[in-house]
């Protein structure tokens, strides 16, 4: 008779296995700041698609990451600038909510 081999599938393994358990976001904090890059992405991939329609999202978002490694530093300052003017709007906003979950507490 033979011996029989537990074999585990990958959903007990992943029920096993706990790792770093998601933080609560509170639906209410300012959206975090848009990265240069994302700025980037949001604006060039519009035009990428009126191009190339047939590009898939992985295809173009290939390419787009080459196009962004191959853009100097002077043509990445404008969205740089987009995002220095998002991580303004973002202190402002996120002094409101702190000072708002101050009040809160209370």
């Amino acid at each position: 008779m033979g011996k029989k081999i537990a074999s585990s599938s990958k959903k007990q393994d992943s029920k096993k296995r706990k790792g770093k358990s998601k933080e609560l976001q509170d639906p209410n904090a300012p959206a975090k700041p848009t990265s240069s890059y994302f700025f980037f992405l949001s604006i060039r991939r519009k035009q990428l698609k009126q191009e190339n329609p047939e590009l898939s999202n992985q295809e173009s978002v290939l390419i787009l990451g080459r196009e962004w490694a191959s853009l100097s530093e002077i043509q990445k300052l404008v969205f740089e600038k987009l995002a220095e003017a998002d991580r303004v709007r973002y202190e402002k906003e996120m002094e409101i909510y702190n000072a708002n979950l101050h009040y809160l507490s209370y």
